[in-house]
């Protein structure tokens, strides 16, 4: 008993003795998660350190320490008639750019996450429209959204502080502004004319064709019978980039006597709007409900037979009646040999498919090719049009909702509503 009393009086001694020194609590240690709490110094360029002139930097936090991942807000403060040109640079202790500085939501701010480092924010501040035109001729369409609206930020500005100075380009001043609003706006064209505007959307609610481009007009393709647009309300949303310029001045259906409707009602739109200096560039987002077709072929067809899939845009002909090429426009064209997703476009009742069936080396007759269109996914039994190669006598249609003939000329017409579609080619 006397010896097991003792060693429990060492054994006490001894875990007194680990806590007075701190072992016993890694995290207190120098290398533990203390180590997280330091905090690194962002450095201000200033007239007398880093003789930058005519500005001054700010940050938050206010004492000028941040801790590694902390964000850290830069306000460029110019004086009067001056503009910070190009963007705060800031850099590690090896001087190595820090990246990901995005600009604020209010002018003239910048964040970005604070290194394991001190820093240095640098800029140079320079007259305004000489500000102004050297950023305009430094962004390009490949430069980020965030980049080209700093350039009409500060357009905006010069409008807002220096109204006198710019009002009617009368001076040095007002035409370099004009110069630089001239070529921001090119290259804002150029710029939404290469955007992938599916990511402004829930791409998954698109087509397999998600997008085409035009003329100051993006359309995507969606198919309502997947996600009916009824109003404005139920148009697929669109998300556009926070601090890209780009604002959504409008929704809603687009009238059907608008060019390149073609009579249609069910096209929505997203009118969008992007103000540089005194003008409003105007961009428009269609939603535009189209067919969507999987191609199947069955073993036998593989690699023998191809189709020709055409959307045309005439009165369509009767059964037994022919197309007659001068009131007909061909709209979609598609050679499809091996199995495949695409779209169709459709319309009022002028638009209407053909399918031609060809081989693998024309567009020719082949009498043991079948084709089947059927409505739905391929395990659903409504069969929309078939056409049998050798001719009319053994075309067979069936299907309330699809108009259907013959034109005499090897192929099978209907007229497809946004819904998906199989077609099935087999051989007899």
């Amino acid at each position: 008993m006397k010896t097991n009393r003792n060693g429990f009086v060492a054994l006490a001694l001894l875990s007194a003795a680990l806590m007075f020194t701190g072992c016993g609590d890694a995290g207190s240690g120098p290398s533990g998660s203390g180590s997280s709490t330091r905090e690194y110094n962002i450095k201000l360029a200033t007239n007398l350190v880093n003789n930058i002139e005519n500005g001054e930097f700010t940050v938050i936090p206010g004492s000028s320490k941040a801790k590694a991942g902390e964000e850290v807000i830069i306000t460029a403060v110019p004086k009067d008639m001056y503009e910070l040109e190009g963007g705060p640079d800031v850099r590690n202790d090896n001087n190595f750019r820090v990246e990901g500085l995005v600009p604020g939501a209010k002018y003239n701010t910048w964040t970005f996450v604070m290194p394991a480092s001190d820093v240095t924010v640098n800029g140079k501040f320079a007259y305004f429209s000489e500000a102004i035109e050297n950023a305009a001729e430094n962004v390009t369409k490949d430069s980020s959204w965030g980049d080209i609206d700093r350039v009409a930020s500060m357009i905006k500005n010069a409008y807002d502080k220096n109204a006198r100075a710019v009002t009617g380009f009368e001076n040095q001043d007002g035409e370099k502004i004009e110069k630089a609003i001239e070529k921001l706006v090119s290259t804002i064209k150029e710029k939404i004319d290469d955007e992938d505007i599916t990511k402004w959307i829930d791409a998954s609610k698109l087509a397999s064709e998600k997008m085409r481009k035009f003329t100051e007009r993006t359309c995507l393709y969606f198919v309502s019978d997947d996600f009916p647009i009824n109003d404005a309300e139920d148009m697929l949303e669109m998300n556009v980039p926070s601090g890209s310029g780009w604002k959504i001045s409008d929704k809603g259906a687009v009238a059907d006597d608008s060019p390149d409707t073609d009579g249609r009602t069910d096209i929505w739109c997203y009118s969008l709007e992007y103000p540089v200096g005194q003008e409003t560039l105007d961009y428009e987002v269609w939603l535009v409900p189209v067919a969507q077709y999987q191609v199947v072929y069955e073993s036998a067809a593989r690699d023998v037979v191809k189709i020709i899939f055409q959307d045309c845009y005439s009165a369509p002909p009767k059964k037994g009646e022919t197309f007659d090429s001068a009131r007909e426009s061909v709209i979609n064209y598609e050679e499809i040999t091996q199995e495949t997703t695409f779209i169709g476009f459709v319309g009022p009742g002028n638009w209407h498919t053909r399918i031609y069936v060809g081989d693998e080396n024309s567009p020719k007759l082949n009498s043991n090719a079948v084709i089947r269109v059927w409505e739905g996914v391929s395990t659903k039994p409504v069969e929309a049009a078939a056409y049998y190669a050798e001719g009319p006598n053994t075309t067979v249609f069936s299907g309330d909702e699809a108009e259907h003939g013959f034109n005499g000329l090897s192929a099978a017409w209907f007229v497809p509503v946004s819904q998906r579609y199989t077609i099935i080619v087999t051989m007899k």
